[in-house]
This record gives C-alpha cells, structure tokens and sequence, in this order.
C-alpha cells in the first residue's frame, strides 16, 4: 500500500510538473510576443515621428519663404503705389488708411 501510494504521488507530481512547465512556456511565449509587438510599435511610432517632424521643418521653412515673399512684394507695391508724382499716390494713402480702419475695431 505505502508504494502504491507513493508511486500515485510520484505521478502526480510528474503531472504537476508538465503542468506548470507548460503554464510557465505559455506566459513565456505571451510576453515574448507582447514585448515584440511593442517593440514593434516603438519602431513604427519613432519613425513616424522623425517623419513628421521633418514634414513640419518643410512646412515651416515654406511658410516662412511664402511670408517673406508676400511682404517683399507688398513692399514693392507699395513702393510704386508711393512714387512722388504718382496719381495714384493720393488713391494709395486713402485706400491705405481705409485698410488701417477697416482693421481696427469699433
């Protein structure tokens, strides 16, 4: 009787054993995955962010060019709008001053 059931106990604890291997692969194999996929996220998320901010240095620069270039020609406009002389100098100051009011508020 008393190898009997140690021999039960034996096989129980091989069963046991299997088990929590098993368990113990599983959890394993959960995490490796878990921990590839984010790693596989934090490669995704840091090239989209070099991508964007390339894309917003481009946006930046071609905003600060498209300003420049609109007030270079404004100034321009001006410049030949305020000729001495001009006819159209006395049409510039009124159109001129109107832009400043319609600017400003009531």
């Amino acid at each position: 009787a008393c190898s009997q059931f140690s021999s039960a106990i034996e096989e129980f604890q091989t069963s046991i054993d299997g088990y929590v291997q098993e368990l113990t692969q599983t959890v394993a194999d959960l995490y490796n995955s878990r921990t590839m996929k984010l790693d596989e996220y934090e490669q995704i998320l840091k090239h989209d962010y070099v991508t964007n901010d390339k894309m917003r240095a481009r946006m930046q620069s071609n905003l600060e060019e498209s300003a420049t270039a609109a007030h270079n020609m404004f100034a321009e406009l001006m410049k030949r709008v305020m000729q001495p002389g001009s006819s159209q100098q006395q049409l510039a100051a009124g159109l001129l001053t109107q832009a400043t009011t319609l600017g400003e508020s009531p």
